[in-house]
């Protein structure tokens, strides 16, 4: 091999590494704005949530509820909410990974140096998965659980 051919092969490598590590941010920049929106949308669902379950909510301050466990409850049911769509997300994602896989592996020639897999699943990326979902629940219910725990349980009921 010669050593023009060579340089020239390590420039496209190197172009081609720029490439890829400019969508992986593009990508990542793209998911974080996605978690924004979702977060805004959540806070949205909780707080229409909230208002139409105000007498519960008052019902239960009366009984004993602090303000704090009204809070807690809203949260709570956020981060399951998000939880669980994270875990149908990561799943999702997983299931497709390996459908890209074997479609790849059927399809491609066998070629020198080919990746054994085209998708890297490290264990904190689907722990990362669930964690921004459920993350972005909990943020978007900050306002509601707040709303719900200044619910006035003598103004409600009556």
């Amino acid at each position: 091999i010669s050593p023009t051919r060579s340089a020239a092969e390590r420039s496209a490598a190197e172009r081609v590494g720029a490439v890829v590590a400019i969508t992986t941010g593009a990508l990542a920049a793209l998911a974080l704005l996605m978690s924004a929106l979702a977060a805004l949308a959540i806070a949205r669902s909780r707080a229409a949530s909230v208002a139409a379950r105000s007498r519960d909510l008052a019902l239960l301050q009366a009984l004993g509820a602090s303000p704090g466990d009204l809070r807690a409850v809203v949260l709570l049911e956020a981060a399951l909410l998000g939880g669980g769509g994270g875990l149908a997300g990561v799943a999702l994602g997983r299931l497709g990974g390996l459908a890209g896989d074997a479609l790849a592996a059927r399809l491609l020639p066998d070629l020198p140096f080919r990746p054994e897999t085209l998708f890297a699943f490290p264990a904190w990326l689907l722990a990362a998965g669930l964690l921004v979902a459920a993350g972005a629940a909990v943020l978007g219910a900050l306002g509601p659980a707040t709303a719900a725990s200044r619910v006035d349980p003598a103004r409600t009921l009556s």
